[in-house]
C-alpha cells in the first residue's frame, strides 16, 4: 500500500501522476487521507498495516493541523 496524507490540494500532484502512469504500469494500492472525517479515517486505517505500507505526508505549509494529526494516528 501507498498511503498519502494531504489535506486540500496537497495530494493533487500525486493523483495526477497516478492517473498518468496507471494505464502503463501496475501500481500499488494508493489510499488517500484528504480530510479529517473520523469515520472515513477509521475505515481507511483498518485497510492498512504499517509493515506493508509506505506513508507519505504532504503539507504545502508544513503546519497543516489535519496532516499532522493523521501522522500522529
Amino acid at each position: 500500500n501507498i498511503v498519502v496524507v494531504g489535506i486540500g490540494g496537497s495530494s493533487l500532484g500525486i493523483k495526477a501522476i497516478e492517473s498518468f502512469l496507471k494505464p502503463k504500469s501496475k501500481t500499488k494500492k494508493i489510499i488517500y487521507f484528504e480530510n479529517s472525517d473520523p469515520i472515513s479515517t477509521s475505515k481507511k486505517l483498518k485497510k492498512i498495516t504499517k509493515q506493508n505500507s509506505i506513508i507519505i505526508i504532504i503539507s504545502k505549509s508544513g503546519t497543516t493541523i489535519e496532516s499532522i494529526s493523521h501522522f500522529k494516528t
